[in-house]
């Protein structure tokens, strides 16, 4: 599955550039990282985002209002210019409660990838909490002294959310650079960011300052709403979207938590995982690290990190492996000694996600070192093996990761498919089939077909 990271653009008072920011950065982003889905959508009704990013100029029979029903979200996004999705405007959209997480529920169950930029409307309502509960990252636009002074409301909000505040960074915007404080020394940027810093704000390094150009680009008489990047290159607007949308993606880059994640745990796992009497023991035996890379297994938020692989050898040994430490580690170093191995390498990366087993094995009085992929019934699906002189890189991994008996290392079997919630194999449904799925491939490793490759 896949989890989109979400910003949301947001503050209380009216005419800061909430959705000038909100439309550009989408476009920026996307120019800056071509592979990374990017999809926009506004709980405001002005249609500007329709306006920027409609190929087709006419209404849609679906639009944001849809995201509160029984529709998947990522049914209701549609591609538009730019290379920017976006989710058709509403005139009206229905009240919904007093709980503010429908929506980052509904981002959990959709599957949408990427980045997902919220615009709001000038107030804190339920759509406009519901957005700043589902961020990973919240930008605030000031434009001078009575919008940074009415930042109370949101501020409390976010107290309110404890553990779940995102990473909330203010924006200087469309601000105006001929307002000087003090003989002309002090800009209105310097002086908003100063008093900001002093109040214990975050700011985001770059700005964006006001341009007559850039607001003909959304008031003009074609009725047409234009990016920044495209129509008014020449201006300090075009450096500052630039200059933050780099910001926004360094930021975001190395997060590989994104809150829509943490939601879908919470809703389809942790109750099941907290009254699981087989969960509880079972956590309690894994190394608490990577064999790999020493990398606590656990998060900052106290969850299993989304991208381990399980792996389990003999009776006692049990672990998670970082899937990245997995790949750079230990398969690259292996198929740059062992170029036979480069077949089911290569499998192995293309069924990640899959429900697959890989097995790990000595043979022949430890001359030979095999790996074997198997399926979800603990079939063989492709099988290599190559003498052991040939594994010399990886050596200490497999010392790490296979129980040493007295005939031998026993094989490791490494669960693939287990992403992002990897610590679901521990409910006992899931476990009482891996130990099935286990004990088929441990009589296959002991009795391996003629046909199965020799080194």
């Amino acid at each position: 599955m896949k989890f989109p990271k979400i910003i949301t653009v947001a503050c209380e008072k009216g005419g800061v550039g909430k959705t000038t920011i909100a439309t550009n950065l989408a476009v920026y982003i996307k120019a800056l990282s071509e592979d990374m889905p990017v999809t926009v959508f506004s709980f405001d009704n002005h249609f500007t985002i329709d306006k920027m990013f409609s190929i087709e100029k006419k209404r849609k029979d679906h639009s944001v209002k849809d995201i509160f029903n029984k529709t998947n979200v990522k049914d209701l996004v549609e591609l538009g210019q730019y290379g920017v999705s976006f989710i058709p405007s509403s005139r009206s959209i229905e009240f919904r409660g007093d709980t503010y997480d429908e929506l980052i529920s509904k981002f959990a169950e959709s599957s949408l990838d990427g980045i997902v930029i919220i615009d709001t409307r000038p107030v804190l309502d339920y759509f406009t909490k519901s957005a700043l509960l589902a961020s990973d990252m919240v930008i605030v636009p000031i434009k001078d002294l009575p919008s940074l002074n009415n930042l109370k409301g949101m501020t409390d909000f976010f107290e309110e959310m404890g553990e779940h505040m995102p990473d909330v960074r203010l924006l200087p915007s469309i601000v105006d650079g001929m307002v000087k404080f003090k003989h002309d020394s002090i800009t209105m940027d310097d002086f908003l960011r100063s008093v900001a810093m002093e109040r214990g704000y975050e700011l985001m390094e770059g700005s964006i300052p006001k341009s007559p150009k850039v607001e003909s680009l959304t008031t003009n008489m074609t009725f047409e709403v234009y990016p920044v990047i495209n129509h008014a290159r020449n201006t300090q607007a075009h450096k500052g979207f630039k200059s933050v949308a780099h910001e926004i993606l360094e930021a975001l880059t190395g997060k590989k938590e994104p809150k829509s994640l943490l939601m879908y745990r919470k809703t389809y796992f942790d109750k099941a995982m907290a009254s699981n009497k087989k969960y509880r023991q079972m956590m309690e035996k894994v190394l608490p690290y990577c064999p790999i890379c020493a990398e606590e297994i656990s998060s900052r938020t106290l969850y299993m990190k989304p991208d381990m692989l399980y792996f389990e050898s003999g009776t006692q040994i049990k672990g998670f492996i970082d899937s990245d430490c997995f790949f750079s580690h230990f398969l690259s170093p292996l198929v740059a000694n062992a170029k036979k191995m480069e077949s089911i390498s290569n499998k192995i990366t293309s069924l990640l996600d899959e429900d697959m087993t890989l097995s790990l094995s000595t043979g022949e009085k430890e001359k030979t070192f095999s790996l074997a992929l198997y399926d979800e019934n603990g079939e063989p699906f492709e099988r290599s093996s190559i003498n052991i002189k040939d594994s010399a890189k990886i050596s200490p991994i497999l010392e790490t990761i296979m129980e040493k008996t007295p005939i031998g290392p026993s094989p490791s079997l490494i669960k693939l498919g287990g992403r992002p919630v990897p610590d679901a194999i521990f409910l006992e449904e899931n476990y009482h089939k891996f130990q099935e799925t286990k004990l088929k491939i441990l009589l296959d490793a002991n009795n391996p077909p003629l046909s199965s490759e020799e080194p």
